[in-house]
């Protein structure tokens, strides 16, 4: 199953996530869950991170809730609160790529970004 983890920083905790940056990095390096996608959410003028968006692919919410417990900046308390929700099936992400100007690779969802005309 995909799941998607948003989590959002505590307001003041780049410090800490700049410190930390590389044990997570190790730690989605590391990790059993087959990562889809991971990156920072960053403000709207695109300076300062806000949180993180992950999407990965895990066989219950009790893994991805482990996984999220576990990762460097959970642990450092970069995080305030984390969201985990389970995605819908490749058909239907399929539709809305299409729709949306994504485009979706293959059984290994690998993500590109399509150009619009």
């Amino acid at each position: 199953m995909i799941w998607a983890i948003w989590s959002r920083d505590v307001e003041g905790s780049a410090e800490i996530r700049a410190r930390v940056r590389e044990k997570h990095k190790a730690f989605m390096s590391a990790s059993r869950l087959k990562v889809v996608f991971a990156g920072p959410l960053i403000s709207d003028a695109g300076t300062a991170p806000e949180g993180t968006l992950m999407v990965v692919e895990a066989d219950d919410r009790a893994t991805v809730e482990a996984f999220v417990a576990n990762d460097p900046f959970n642990q450092a308390g970069v995080w305030r609160s984390t969201q985990i929700t389970a995605l819908c099936s490749a058909t239907i992400w399929m539709g809305i790529a299409r729709q949306s100007g994504w485009l979706f690779s293959g059984r290994d969802w690998r993500m590109i970004v399509a150009a619009r005309q």
